[in-house]
């Protein structure tokens, strides 16, 4: 790592640099996982398409997952039956989920997964593009889009999970 001159911001990169280091160990298993996944989509995003049709291509197999998921909760055929009401030591009694269950959740996340990454790999860049090299906003742009990141994070992993429990 290099260390900024004083003509450039060094909250971007300190604010970059504990972003990175802090999520780490949160999203570590996941990036290790679906690193291929994410390199996939940027290649697809520098080789053959434009950042913008790679975030619509990828976004749509995402909400295709995103819509397979849905469906499986709502309809009560493509899931298997509820453990409600059983005692602990019978919860080894439940029904298994069949095989298209299983296909259909599976199918869902990996579609959620693949699109994710392609979108995650372009959708950066893609930002950055719309300023010039020089200009200011272009280091806030950075910023709000981490920083939303992170907020994102910290709404998904807390108050999603509060509101599903109670």
């Amino acid at each position: 790592m290099t260390w900024p001159s004083k003509k450039q911001n060094v909250g971007d990169k300190g604010y970059t640099f504990c972003l990175c280091h802090g999520m780490a160990g949160e999203y570590g298993i996941y990036l290790k996982c679906h690193k291929p996944v994410a390199l996939f989509g940027g290649f697809i995003s520098d080789t053959y398409l434009s950042r913008f049709k790679t975030c619509v291509l990828f976004g749509s197999i995402e909400l295709l997952g995103y819509a397979a998921l849905t469906a499986q909760v709502h309809f009560h055929r493509l899931r298997p039956p509820s453990c409600q009401g059983l005692a602990i030591s019978q919860t080894t009694q439940c029904q298994a989920a069949d095989s298209g269950q299983a296909a259909i959740l599976f199918t869902g996340l990996y579609h959620v997964a693949f699109g994710a990454s392609g979108v995650k790999a372009a959708l950066l860049s893609l930002g950055a593009d719309q300023f010039d090299e020089r200009d200011p906003k272009r280091s806030s742009f950075f910023n709000w889009f981490l920083l939303s990141f992170a907020v994102g994070a910290i709404i998904g992993v807390t108050f999603i999970v509060w509101i599903s429990t109670n």
